[in-house]
């Protein structure tokens, strides 16, 4: 809707002569008149089209997907030029008398500079304009825009710059770009807040929060008295030299690094730098001493291929690189011994890893884990980072469970005081993954913003939003989809009975668990597509998919520094959507064993993002 139009001060502009009139078309006295034209808006966010669609004409015109691209950035928008009075006209004899055809409608030619009916004189016509300043102008949602009035035309300018930080500690931020649209960007400034643990340090590591052990800090200057370490989240330990092992860890490491197989071979502290990678993909690795690898605590971490410009791997997180030997029933050191410390005669026995599925509640039981009387019970917990989960239900309690929301790798610590009076702790991994295929999301504007999870059915190209889709509007667990997959025991989805699959098991609106889609038992060679869409709110919003085949993380997409932002929404699957990736299943047809491969895709070399368009 146009803003209604004010009356404006006299204002008289020069301007050159066009030759858009007929010689027996100029305007009478001296003023000279030009076509000022009509420039399309600001260019949109994806390559599909412009802010303005249809024409590149009207300013006020969302529908990215019909039109023309739109302006160049530096135009501006008529939204409030209209013809004083008169019909639609061709040429000037088609208008009134001192009136001129100008772009389809006819305008008086100022007298004098002036306008009789509080018109603005723009290069010798008289015209209602939208604004007199900037602050007449709408603000067209976009806290990378600024709005501006020049010669009574509302319009738009890039602004350049940081935006409000939504989640500070996170090691990202968003930026306005040069093209004037926000821009999720790393900021290794943006260190996370202090984890409460003295001997650690908040670090931001290939753009993520990290919390680094400093065991410098924990050095009491006895050399005699055993090795001070820093164990996260515990603190600083003194571990006493220890006994000899029968097979003792071979720490040493090759001359050069060997592509592909996801360990550090030359002792550099890196795995895989700088050899090749897809984007988007991640793979499992080792950051430790290549013999260690798969002894005792010794377990792989994960790394992503991100840097979408310049693909490389990123820094392999959540290895169990060895450590110092401590009394906890497992082997640190992966030296093959477990416990070989003299003073090692406690009766805590802690597992080094389990297996868990996601929605599910894992007991802790601290007495049986001791084996003996004790006191001072503690639980501590490091859930991944995409998980709401921050604590179990009662960290102080001898027994006590914690709530597994999404997949990936939980560390789980207890400390407790034993009947000999000494504090003592272990730590181990939980691996809490799903069956077959599952895409989870998240995002930073929970609360204020809606973006829903879609997955498109294998086999067909026909349109989101429809029983092709699995989506909240049809795949919950109450609204079965049939797809032609067998119905899945009710342990899949936390039931008694049966869980639908395809499955929607949380359709996010307001709270902070993330959206995920299960398929429980695809078939060999099915392809679906993942898509994210923002559905509601107007805060820019940067969205996160991780994609798990088999229960093993194989792609994340959306995080820093390749992130992306949406700002438009609408119902439906109208407003911004992102077409993220393909991933095709391969099931081994004798073990039954489920992986997938995934192809993220891309519009030129950009995201594809699209507008009020519900296209495969």
């Amino acid at each position: 809707m146009r803003p209604t139009p004010r009356q404006l001060p006299a204002l008289a502009l020069a301007a050159a002569a066009l030759g858009f009139f007929g010689c027996d078309e100029a305007p009478p006295g001296d003023a000279t008149v030009v076509d000022v034209g009509r420039t399309g808006g600001r260019g949109g966010a994806d390559s599909s089209g412009g802010v303005d669609g249809d024409d590149g004409v009207s300013g006020d015109d969302t529908d990215a997907t019909s039109g023309d691209v739109g302006g160049d950035g530096t135009g501006f928008t008529d939204t409030g030029a209209v013809p004083i009075e008169g019909p639609p006209c061709t040429l000037s004899v088609d208008c009134g008398e001192g009136e001129y055809c100008v772009d389809g409608g006819c305008y008086r030619a100022c007298d004098g500079g002036t306008c009789p009916d509080g018109g603005l004189c723009v290069e010798g016509l008289c015209r209602e304009f939208a604004c007199a300043a900037a602050a007449d102008c709408p603000d067209d949602g976009n806290p990378c825009s600024a709005a501006t009035c020049e010669g009574g035309r509302c319009g738009v300018t890039p602004v350049e710059g940081a935006l409000e930080d939504p989640t500070p500690g996170d090691c990202v931020t968003v930026a306005c770009d040069a093209s004037g649209f926000p821009a999720v960007v790393a900021d290794d400034s943006d260190v996370p807040a202090d984890d409460g643990v003295e001997c650690t340090l908040s670090r931001c590591v290939d753009g993520r929060p990290s919390n680094v052990p400093d065991h410098r800090s924990c050095d009491d200057g006895d050399a005699l008295n055993g090795e001070e370490r820093c164990i996260p989240p515990v603190g600083c330990t003194n571990v006493r030299p220890s006994w000899a092992c029968e097979s003792e860890l071979d720490t040493s490491y090759g001359s050069t690094e060997v592509c592909g197989n996801g360990q550090d071979d030359d002792g550099d502290g890196a795995v895989d730098e700088g050899c090749p990678c897809s984007f988007g993909t991640t793979q499992a690795c080792f950051a430790g001493p290549p013999a260690g690898r798969g002894v005792g605590a010794c377990l792989d971490g994960v790394q992503r291929c991100m840097d979408r410009a310049a693909p490389r791997w990123s820094e392999c997180s959540g290895s169990g690189a060895p450590t110092s030997e401590v009394c906890d029933g497992k082997d640190n050191d992966c030296d093959g011994c477990v416990d070989d410390l003299p003073e090692c005669d406690s009766a805590l026995a802690c597992p080094t890893e389990e297996f868990a599925e996601p929605l599910r509640y894992y007991d802790l039981d601290g007495p049986a884990l001791l084996g003996e009387p004790g006191d001072g019970w503690e639980w501590r917990l490091r859930a991944p980072a995409n998980s709401a989960t921050v604590a179990v239900e009662d960290p102080t309690s001898p027994t006590t469970r914690v709530y597994f929301d999404v997949s990936g790798d939980y560390e789980i610590t207890f400390v407790v005081t034993d009947e000999k009076g000494a504090r003592i702790a272990c730590s181990w991994i939980v691996h809490v993954r799903g069956a077959g295929l599952r895409v989870e999301m998240r995002w930073d504007t929970f609360g204020s913003v809606d973006v829903d999870l879609h997955l498109h059915r294998a086999g067909t190209t026909a349109n989101f939003c429809t029983n092709d889709d699995c989506y909240y509007a049809n795949c919950r667990n109450s609204a079965a989809l049939n797809w032609g997959y067998a119905a899945s025991p009710g342990t899949a989805c936390g039931s008694t009975g049966t869980c639908n699959n395809p499955r929607l098991d949380i359709d996010n609106i307001s709270g902070f668990d993330p959206e995920n889609i299960n398929v429980d038992n695809p078939r060999d060679g099915d392809s679906f597509r993942v898509m994210a869409h923002m559905y509601s709110g107007s805060a820019t919003t940067n969205p996160v998919l991780t994609i798990y085949c088999g229960g093993l993380v194989r792609a994340v997409l959306g995080e820093a520094p390749d992130g992306l932002a949406l700002n438009r929404s609408n119902s439906g699957c109208r407003g911004q959507t992102w077409r993220a990736a393909d991933v095709r299943m391969s099931v081994d047809s004798v073990t039954g064993a489920t992986d997938c491969t995934v192809n993220v895709l891309s519009s030129g070399s950009n995201w594809d993002i699209r507008t009020n368009d519900t296209g495969f």
